[in-house]
């Protein structure tokens, strides 16, 4: 305890009340994000990557999960990144979060550990925020996704799946925003 101010993780006893700590602080620290605050400050962003906070909580969770998660092919040809179209760039980004969120969804039945349950709970809230947010980007999104240069693969994995959110947010989503940068010029 600091200053009479009791810190998220004094509140932990185990994984189960730091999972709900976690859900009560990123719902408030969330509500009040804008898009525009997404697109423009990347401290925004950066709270909003969980993937850091998980890491914690998958110290006392089982790694192996009891059935596979896809990870979608994320990795981008830059030459013909800055050659494709916003829409496209849109899609694409929207298809790799919704496929990651169909394979977590299909998962959660599965699951026999509270641990884990937890972790993919706080998983699945962050990428659907995520794709919220790159849906409602511009009204306009493209039908055709710009061709993938790898193939997507599975993992049983609970830390391989956290790496791979972190990667996709920090390579799609965040290429995805350095091209709406224009309109933070506006933003105040």
């Amino acid at each position: 305890m600091t200053h009479g101010c009791v810190t998220a993780t004094e509140m932990c006893a185990n994984s189960t009340d730091c999972v709900g700590v976690l859900l009560l602080l990123l719902q408030l620290q969330f509500s009040q994000t804008k898009p525009i605050d997404f697109i423009c400050d990347p401290e925004v962003r950066r709270r909003m990557d969980v993937t850091e906070t998980l890491e914690p909580l998958m110290t006392h969770c089982l790694d192996q999960l009891p059935s596979d998660v896809l990870q979608p092919c994320v990795r981008i040809n830059m030459g013909a990144w800055k050659q494709t179209s916003f829409q496209q760039k849109q899609a694409f980004v929207r298809d790799s979060l919704d496929a990651f969120l169909r394979s977590l969804g299909n998962l959660k039945d599965s699951l026999s550990t509270s641990c884990q349950t937890d972790v993919l709970k706080l998983l699945e809230r962050s990428v659907k925020n995520h794709l919220l947010i790159v849906e409602h980007l511009e009204r306009r999104i493209s039908t055709l996704t710009p061709e993938r240069d790898c193939e997507g693969h599975k993992t049983s994995s609970l830390t391989q799946t956290v790496r791979f959110y972190r990667k996709l947010l920090r390579g799609p989503v965040e290429l995805l925003m350095k091209d709406l940068t224009h309109m933070c010029t506006t933003h105040t």
